[in-house]
């Protein structure tokens, strides 16, 4: 599995080599091998992952999130704090 930092570093080490990719269009794969590709349209998002159902959860819809202490609940035998980025 992927980090956060890794992601942004592998980001900033294309960003490097290539400046004008700035404003290059971003595009995500729906599997591994590559069978079909679509654009981005929304930005990263804070949430849950939880591995018991392969869900991802927001603030807004999360069992896991409490309010009263405006944090997730991090239970790593279920699932952890993720980032969605799409």
């Amino acid at each position: 599995m992927m980090t956060l930092e890794e992601y942004i570093k592998d980001l900033n080490a294309i960003i490097k080599e290539n400046p004008d990719l700035k404003t290059a269009l971003v595009v995500y794969s729906k599997d591994d091998e590559g069978n079909f590709f679509k654009p981005v349209y929304y930005g990263p998002q804070l949430g849950y992952y939880s591995e018991d159902d392969n869900e991802f959860y927001s603030e807004d819809d999360n069992e896991f999130y409490s309010e009263d202490d405006n944090e997730f609940d991090d239970n790593e035998d279920t699932g952890c704090i993720a980032v969605c980025i799409n």
